[in-house]
């Protein structure tokens, strides 16, 4: 079974939700992740059973801990991760006596993979390009630029300027 040790762990492709099974009491489950950029890592529980999280660098040294810094029993670890490098998750219920499911996520380092039109109605921000051209667009999120207007037709990778 995929996610019983640091060797299996499942790996974590985007900052889209994963849902993590412990289908047997004090059962822990490990995740990877690379990230693309050197950023700061945004890992969070998004249920409402109680759990905890540990992550780990390559050579599996623990860097952080936590349980319920997230609020309503959920984890909640930021932490800055460079590029390329390996990083591990191991999560777990905080009642070992049980099992269940529960929802997290890894965000601020993977490119979101949106299409323009995807996108509903949001706040108006700026965005950058990397030729540093602004321009405000109802966004909310790291957007894949396909076909936007403006003259702009160019694919690339459009960031949120907050």
């Amino acid at each position: 079974m995929p996610g019983t040790s640091f060797s299996d762990a499942i790996a974590i492709l985007s900052s889209d939700p994963v849902n993590c099974v412990i289908s047997t009491p004090g059962q822990k489950v490990y995740y990877s992740f690379i990230p693309p950029i050197s950023a700061i890592a945004v890992i969070k529980g998004l249920s409402t059973i109680d759990n905890i999280a540990r992550l780990y660098n390559s050579v599996y040294t623990p860097l952080a801990f936590n349980d319920d810094g997230g609020g309503d029993l959920q984890f909640l670890i930021t932490w800055s991760v460079t590029a390329g490098q390996t990083y591990y998750l191991k999560l777990e219920l905080s009642n070992t006596l049980i099992t269940g499911n529960f929802n997290f996520s890894v965000s601020g380092i993977f490119p979101a993979t949106h299409d323009w039109d995807d996108f509903n109605q949001g706040l108006l921000i700026g965005l950058q390009i990397s030729d540093k051209t602004r321009l405000g667009y109802n966004v909310d999120e790291t957007i894949k630029a396909k076909d936007i207007g403006y003259g702009l037709t160019t694919p690339g990778y459009w960031t949120v300027i907050r």
